[in-house]
């Protein structure tokens, strides 16, 4: 509860700076895509918001990473479905981002509600050596993803995601994420936070992991980046249930369709405890409607 606490006063401590980089986001929003061929500027949806119901234009949302969660939500009414890998830890049956343990397939859905608001599920399948017992095939991640900025902004980003699920040893779970990001014309960086707590005798009272990300989009629709991720922070000094801290990172790259299909792929090497063979490889997909 004390490492909440903290997530969310130092969110609200950046909220009166969000605001103020929100009021150069009319300027970036002028940008016009450039000629076929070239790096573009993602287009816009003309949605309703407020009470006074005048339209405002919300970016596109992006997916262009592997492990950071992109705080952009779907315009309401619209979908992104997504296809990925997953890794499932061999101590605790929680779900990983990489590196702690064997691949699994993975899809998602997330449905924007309102300019703010959107709701997702995410799911995911292993198949348990026969025998075992104790354990569930089937992984579920479901909750709201809330942003706290300007809908409209196409410069700073930052938004919740709040969920409950089901881990592979079919333990309940409940997650908090942050996710903020900066872009800059063809660049964008981006950090996020997770706290978890998996309801199971035996697993730390609360898992804390990191992400780090940045992107360059280049002509064609291509994108190539770097991503980091440290797991298990609260283990950093003494080990608990998954054995200590992990940290992995490795470049990614990845291909946009008209700001409609994205796919990314990427290596990450890893170091610690819960590394799965050092080298690991992902991908992911997605698409909007």
């Amino acid at each position: 509860m004390k490492t909440l606490v903290v997530c969310l006063a130092a969110i609200s401590c950046n909220l009166p700076l969000i605001a103020l980089a929100d009021q150069q986001d009319a300027a970036a929003a002028q940008l016009t895509p450039s000629s076929q061929g070239e790096p573009q500027i993602s287009p816009a949806y003309r949605v309703t918001t407020g009470a006074s119901s005048s339209d405002a234009e919300i970016p596109a949302p992006d997916r262009p990473f592997l492990f950071v969660t992109d705080p952009s939500l779907p315009a309401p009414g619209h979908v992104i479905a997504s296809l990925g890998m997953g890794n499932v830890s061999a101590n605790t049956g929680e779900e990983r981002p990489v590196g702690s343990g064997a691949v699994f397939p993975t899809v998602g859905a997330e449905i924007g509600i309102l300019s703010r608001v959107s709701v997702y599920a995410d799911a995911g399948y292993i198949y348990w050596q026969p025998g075992a017992t104790d354990v569930s095939p089937v992984t579920l991640d479901a909750g709201a993803h809330i942003l706290l900025t300007n809908p409209s902004s196409r410069q700073l980003r930052l938004a919740l995601k709040v969920s409950y699920g089901r881990d592979f040893f079919g333990n309940s779970t409940a997650q908090l994420n942050a996710a903020f990001s900066w872009d800059h014309e063809l660049v964008r960086v981006i950090a996020a936070g997770t706290v978890s707590h998996t309801f199971q005798s035996g697993a730390d009272s609360a898992d804390v992991e990191g992400t780090v990300g940045a992107l360059w989009k280049l002509p064609l629709g291509f994108l190539v980046g770097v991503e980091g991720v440290v797991t298990d922070l609260e283990e950093i000094a003494d080990a608990g249930a998954e054995g200590g801290s992990s940290a992995f990172a490795g470049p990614t790259v990845g291909w946009e369709w008209k700001h409609r299909f994205q796919t990314v792929a990427g290596l990450a090497y890893g170091a610690g405890p819960n590394y799965y063979h050092g080298l690991l490889f992902r991908a992911a997909a997605s698409a909007q409607f």
